[in-house]
């Protein structure tokens, strides 16, 4: 446990880099599979960010080897505390038609960081939730998929818009 504790830690360490536009930053760890039925959620306190400033949302997936699509299907939200300011059903490619992932990373173990928003600004409000959930299925199935195995982490990164 120790061991994948540190491997995540050195994992973060060189992929976060120096980079100076990153107000927020943040992952949760979903064990070995992405439940249907599980929304990550973060939590953002008014202090991380100011609403004179524009901001590019990114949504972070760290995949293995087990994961069995080439794309992603999820569903994003960003609310306040009463209402739903953003929602966004999102398609991304993990992986080329040679089935290589697109992700950076060593070994089975990849980061996809994926554009959510550009020059997206904040409202006056005191903290904001983004929830995202996956909705990938099958082809040619009307179902998805009750357990995304392979999807390790999910995160949310708020950057200064250049």
């Amino acid at each position: 446990m120790k061991i994948k504790i540190l491997f995540v830690f050195i994992f973060t360490v060189i992929f976060l880099g120096c980079n100076d536009n990153i107000i927020y930053r943040e992952f949760i760890n979903l064990g070995n599979s992405w439940s249907l039925n599980k929304k990550a959620r973060f939590t953002i306190d008014k202090t991380f960010f100011n609403i004179d400033n524009e901001y590019d949302i990114y949504i972070h997936l760290r995949n293995n080897n087990e994961y069995q699509y080439n794309n992603i299907f999820l569903i994003g939200s960003i609310k306040d505390s009463i209402n739903i300011i953003e929602k966004d059903t999102l398609e991304y490619t993990m992986a080329d038609s040679e089935g290589r992932w697109l992700g950076k990373g060593f070994l089975s173990l990849k980061e996809s960081k994926l554009w959510w928003k550009s020059n997206f600004r904040f409202p006056e409000v005191n903290t904001l939730t983004f929830e995202i959930q996956q909705a990938t299925r099958k082809n040619g199935s009307q179902y998805q998929d009750k357990e995304l195995k392979g999807i390790i982490d999910i995160g949310v990164s708020l950057e200064i818009s250049k």
